[in-house]
């Protein structure tokens, strides 16, 4: 079965075993970077916020044996993890005391988000773009965002400079960055149960020859720390070095110290190779380093 007769498979099974009050079907979203992502919408009546579930996984499931039965049960599971039972109040939108204090920033490819990038506010961060969400709610599976639109800028009467400054502050707030060793993450993946949460620049981690991963605490949009406020520079001075920065994806960077002695063009092949091999193309970040000077605290491209 290809993945367009699995879809529809799901579908049929999804609306059969759902309720009445409950309608799934297939849907096409743009995602990050221009790319069409296809997964099952399920809208329940009169609640008009409806979770996407896309199946790529789900089918990677099928191939490897799993019966469609057991993903369409797996799937119903999820689903009624992730729903709303409650509309959101659209009106409110226009309202921005509402919604203030959950704008974030998101940093994203700028030459392939063109199309995006007419239609939201945004500022240049080195040959990057920093756009905005409104977020919604935080879960285990995921998060429910809004992408704060032009439209939506213009009905709250701001400007771009002041929404990227209240961005600034909800998201070293609300999503601070966080920096920890990638052998703490390889080890969290295979050990879930060991994770543990780092603080910024724990003292013990604090080693010029470790790689590490700078994201926020949910590890989601986290990529947009690099962009926070004085958070380089304090790395730099932690680590007492100047680092190159691998844009590993949307969601986290890779912080790797000059005095490990790496040229910059096999850090720029790296990332071309794990962009094209190990990243969902919707999270492609960047496909070269980034480098910042602790002597003069600038960030090059």
């Amino acid at each position: 079965m290809d993945y367009q007769s699995f879809l529809s498979a799901v579908e049929r099974g999804m609306n059969e075993r759902l309720s009445d009050d409950i309608t799934v079907s297939i849907r096409t979203t743009v995602k990050n970077n221009g790319m069409k992502k296809q997964g099952i919408t399920i809208a329940k009546k009169d609640v008009n916020i409806s979770p996407t579930i896309y199946l790529e996984e789900f089918y990677q499931q099928y191939q490897n044996g799993k019966s469609l039965e057991e993903i369409i049960k797996k799937l119903d599971h999820f689903y009624h993890e992730v729903r709303y039972e409650e509309s959101l109040d659209v009106e409110t939108i226009q309202s921005f005391d509402k919604w203030k204090d959950k704008i974030m920033p998101k940093l994203i490819n700028k030459e392939k988000n063109q199309g995006l990038l007419n239609t939201v506010p945004y500022m240049e961060f080195q040959d990057l773009a920093l756009v905005y969400y409104v977020l919604l709610d935080v879960r285990g599976c995921g998060s429910a965002t809004i992408t704060v639109t032009n439209a939506m800028m213009d009905s709250w009467k701001m400007g771009k400079e002041e929404l990227y400054h209240i961005a600034q502050l909800n998201g070293r707030r609300t999503l601070p960055a966080t920096l920890a060793p990638m052998q703490q993450i390889i080890d969290d993946l295979i050990c879930p149960d060991s994770k543990e949460e780092l603080e910024l620049f724990h003292k013990e981690y604090a080693a010029p020859d470790e790689m590490y991963v700078l994201s926020n605490k949910i590890r989601s949009f986290g990529a947009a720390v690099m962009a926070y406020d004085h958070v380089l520079e304090m790395i730099a001075d932690k680590l007492e070095n100047s680092f190159y920065i691998l844009p590993s994806s949307i969601h986290e960077v890779i912080i790797v110290c000059e005095s490990r002695r790496v040229r910059r063009s096999d850090l720029d092949e790296t990332i071309r190779e794990v962009n094209d091999t190990q990243v969902e193309a919707e999270e492609v970040l960047g496909n070269h380093a980034y480098y910042y000077d602790r002597v003069r605290k600038v960030l090059y491209f």
